[in-house]
């Protein structure tokens, strides 16, 4: 049977009236944004992604790439 509801388990019993909290993981503001619908100020699981490379053009590029590649770390 379908319902419009969230079940949740918990490792303890709960009085009735108490508050229950919940754990989103440690998340960004747009993982939490995205998938929860909220933004918490002072998180400090916030982070931005940079994805960053060595240009082909770069004269030391060889060089660089082989210390990369060393390092388990992609070029």
């Amino acid at each position: 049977m379908a319902e419009d509801s969230c079940k949740s388990l918990s490792v303890k019993d709960f009085m009735a009236g108490e508050q229950v909290c919940i754990f989103y993981g440690e998340r960004s503001n747009a993982d939490l944004l995205v998938h929860n619908g909220f933004v918490y100020e002072d998180n400090i699981h916030d982070r931005v992604g940079i994805q960053l490379g060595v240009s082909k053009s770069d004269r030391l590029y060889q060089m660089k790439e082989k210390l990369l590649t060393t390092l388990g770390v992609s070029a």
